[in-house]
């Protein structure tokens, strides 16, 4: 398949289903996905979107590394992927941003779970061609990338002085999942789904890919081995002990400056 050819034809995978779901979850309220949300059908009217998601994204990847191996002219690919995906995926993630505080208080929410696809499949696009080729380049400072995973824990925050706070509540919750010399001690990986949403919803840590999260967490925190699928489960014990509330009373006694504090 040339260039040309998928320039032309065709469609990518993902496309159409990522399309769908960012034109309904940013066009209806949350609101009104919360009235039609149960213990029954969780995801109402995005469940086809949400269990489709995993798989959509694995199909993509495999369908850019084959076109890409098989193209002459990478250029037309990169141009054509960035018009059909990017303004749609950074238009849900500006709205999402805009909206976290009311997405993070839902029981169910597939605004998070396809948040990390929506993020990483703008990444794998950026991995291939980032937005400095092909006369795209951003101006983001001295020769600094835009878009660009972060290296280290540390840097998923917006603040470096909301780090160690922030790491200290999961020495403080009813069931401590790590000691002084952050080793992993806990028992329930899921711990950490809970935490970083929190952190998410109160903007002290910069949205990334699940993936992101759970090889920094990795590094930081010895012994932890946490897979990103930990990220995206539903924990019925851990709902039930009501780890989220005591995430946020913890959180609620420190003193964190979050994105636009000082």
């Amino acid at each position: 398949m040339t260039a040309m050819e998928t320039k032309e034809n065709k469609y990518w995978e993902s496309e159409f289903e990522l399309r769908d779901f960012i034109d309904m979850a940013t066009r209806w309220t949350i609101g009104t996905f919360a009235r039609y949300s149960t213990d029954d059908h969780p995801y109402t009217f995005f469940t086809s979107h949400v269990e489709k998601a995993r798989n959509n994204f694995d199909l993509f990847c495999a369908q850019l590394r084959d076109v890409l191996s098989k193209s002459i002219n990478r250029e037309d690919i990169g141009t054509d992927l960035k018009s059909r995906f990017l303004p749609a995926i950074d238009h849900y993630i500006k709205w999402y941003e805009a909206n976290s505080v009311e997405i993070s208080q839902l029981k169910y929410n597939p605004y998070e779970l396809m948040l990390s696809y929506i993020v990483s499949t703008k990444m794998e696009i950026l991995k291939y061609f980032p937005m400095g080729d092909h006369g795209t380049r951003a101006r983001a400072g001295k020769g600094r990338k835009v878009n660009e995973y972060p290296n280290k824990f540390e840097e998923l925050f917006y603040k470096k002085e909301d780090i160690e706070p922030s790491v200290s509540i999961l020495r403080e919750i009813p069931c401590p999942a790590i000691d002084e010399n952050n080793t992993y001690i806990g028992k329930a990986k899921g711990v950490y789904q809970y935490w970083i949403n929190v952190l998410k919803a109160k903007h002290i840590i910069k949205p990334y890919p699940d993936r992101i999260y759970a090889t920094l967490c990795n590094e930081y925190f010895e012994g932890l081995k946490l897979d990103e699928s930990e990220l995206r489960k539903y924990y019925t014990r851990l709902e039930n002990s009501g780890i989220e509330l005591s995430i946020k009373t913890i959180f609620s006694q420190k003193a964190l400056c979050g994105k636009s504090g000082k």
